[in-house]
């Protein structure tokens, strides 16, 4: 990538600056952290009894960890049953789909109970606590903390006519400890950033390290409140801004970037699962006024104001 001059207004951020913050973080203590889950679950009597995957999500499943990041997020998804949404079904597809399916016997309260139990009965009491969205793991010698989210497989059918013609979009779900649903697209999200990292020559998730660090040092300074601005909804938003912003040096790229945003119309812009719209009042979208907050403290800090 170059470093050339770029043009435009006199940037308070230098491009190395720039560069620096483009570097990722840690990968090998948030592997370890990774196989260490999943070395504690391989030992339970229970959940190798069932259809599970383990997946590494979040800014280390992604590559846009920075330094400061800490815990891992690591889904623990179970495949024995799912959740859905049919309402795009035709009357007759929707027959054919009771027809084929049966009420799950071991569904998401157990499995989350057992989930716990092991990485409790592993770890120890305390360095396991429950929290809302996840199972908490504390860090430990050699490896990360870690957010264990715990969830069903879940299916948006398009089509079904059978189990061997069907269509649907893949997805999680899991109910939080207040009884809130959440759905989500890890998977089409990861996938779905290494395109656009591709489709702009590399750019795209070195942008969003410098994003996240931009936010960092906001934080540090008590400028923006913890919370604002999470590295999801960063992500996401980074993802819609046109490929063309992408390249010739990062000052360039940030510059281009924010003046996209500033002219965005939010109703529009999309999570990077290309599935769910990223602003709304649901806990898995960005407030409008975080967002407008956030992006506002970055202009100021990249034009020296």
């Amino acid at each position: 990538m170059s470093s050339s001059a770029t043009s435009g207004p006199s940037l308070a951020i230098s491009e190395p600056q720039f560069d620096m913050w483009s570097h990722q973080g840690a990968v090998d203590s948030s592997k370890r952290t990774y196989a260490s889950v999943q070395c504690a679950l391989g030992q339970s009597q229970r959940l190798p009894l069932h259809n599970y995957d383990i997946f590494l999500q979040g800014s280390y499943g992604n590559d846009t960890n920075i330094r400061s990041d800490s815990d891992v997020d690591v889904l623990v998804t179970l495949n024995d049953a799912f959740r859905q949404d049919v309402s795009q079904l035709t009357p007759s597809e929707l027959f054919l789909y009771n027809s084929s399916f049966s009420t799950a016997t071991y569904a998401f309260p157990q499995f989350r109970k057992d989930v716990l139990d092991q990485l409790t009965a592993y770890y120890g009491k305390t360095l396991v606590t429950e929290g809302k969205n996840s199972i908490k793991l504390k860090p430990a010698s050699g490896r990360l903390g870690a957010d264990v989210i715990v969830c069903l497989d879940y299916r948006r059918y398009i089509r079904f006519n059978g189990l061997h013609d069907q269509s649907f979009v893949q997805g999680i779900a899991f109910d939080r400890t207040d009884g809130v649903s959440i759905i989500n697209y890890p998977k089409l999200h990861s996938a779905n950033c290494t395109a656009k990292n591709k489709a702009t020559s590399g750019w795209f998730k070195p942008t969003v390290r410098i994003f996240k660090n931009m936010r960092r040092r906001l934080v540090d300074a008590g400028v923006l409140e913890q919370g604002v601005a999470p590295s999801y909804f960063i992500e996401c938003m980074v993802y819609n801004v046109p490929n063309e912003c992408f390249g010739r040096n990062y000052q360039s790229t940030i510059l281009d970037a924010m003046v996209w945003i500033s002219k965005a119309a939010t109703s529009k812009v999309v999570c990077a699962n290309a599935q769910t719209y990223l602003f709304g009042d649901r806990p898995e979208q960005w407030r409008v006024d975080q967002c407008q907050q956030y992006f506002s403290a970055v202009a100021n800090l990249i034009l020296g104001q």
